[in-house]
């Protein structure tokens, strides 16, 4: 398969050569454009992967920040299919992180690039794109955002993950995007786990989205008040990584099963 590499920067010359040319040697084709509305509106389609080189770039400037912003809504459409990439210094970084929303920028990288650590990690979300669960878009909502950078770490090399550090965040992503599972804190302060389910419910456009809570309790009485919302599953978080990886995939499995079962 053809690697492909959007490119924009507006920062044009040696070092955007240099990147380039050495991406080549590690068989990428870049195309190099520059953050230009008139420019960017003429590319047929987005590749898999898009790398924003952020030095030079001016928030500020309403036509540069106009192309950051058709940049990020072009991502969120196609959920998933196309992995955007930052590179900058860290205020950089964190300003377009702040601009583009939770889950959107797929990895941040340090100027100046190395480019073999960039390879590297390029090929790695182009291996994710081909696998068989690349597909599979999973939010985790936990006002615990340990909680959520372990979960996460734990599902990411097989799923596209998105994560949300309380409900009604949760509630904002979904908005966004479109998830095939929810593992869903059972405690979390403010709105709780079960008003969260409530809320997905009484949309349309979630209420079938299937949902695992996660809880840290499993005394009877908790257990009885997770079922009697009737998840999918309740999952408990003190539960050994390979055990909550495995109850996932064997979820999706099950679910491709039935669909196998349904065309028959």
């Amino acid at each position: 398969m053809e690697k492909k590499l959007l490119f924009v920067t507006n920062v044009l010359g040696f070092m955007t050569n240099a990147i380039t040319n050495n991406l080549a040697k590690y068989d990428y084709t870049v195309e190099v454009i520059p953050p230009d509305m008139r420019k960017l509106e003429k590319l047929k389609e987005l590749p898999s992967l898009v790398l924003i080189y952020l030095d030079g770039i001016d928030p500020d400037d309403s036509e540069m920040l106009q192309a950051l912003v058709f940049i990020r809504d072009k991502v969120v459409a196609h959920d998933g299919d196309v992995m955007l990439f930052a590179a900058g210094n860290p205020d950089e970084i964190e300003r377009f992180n702040a601009l583009c929303g939770e889950g959107v920028v797929s990895e941040s990288f340090k100027r100046p690039i190395n480019v073999k650590e960039l390879a590297e990690r390029l090929d790695y979300y182009s291996d994710l794109e081909q696998s068989e669960f690349r597909k599979k878009h999973i939010l985790v909502i936990d006002d615990d955002v340990t909680m959520l950078t372990t979960i996460k770490g734990w599902l990411e090399g097989k799923y596209q993950v998105y994560v949300a550090d309380g409900g009604m965040s949760g509630i904002s992503l979904l908005a966004r995007h479109s998830v095939d599972l929810i593992l869903l804190d059972y405690e979390m302060p403010i709105v709780t786990g079960a008003k969260v389910l409530e809320l997905i419910r009484s949309e349309a456009e979630t209420a079938d989205i299937p949902v695992i809570f996660l809880t840290s309790k499993s005394d009877k009485d908790t257990v009885m008040s997770v079922m009697a919302l009737k998840p999918v599953k309740y999952l408990l978080k003190t539960s050994p990584k390979e055990d909550i990886v495995k109850e996932i995939d064997d979820f999706f499995m099950k679910e491709a099963a039935k669909k196998v079962y349904i065309k028959k």
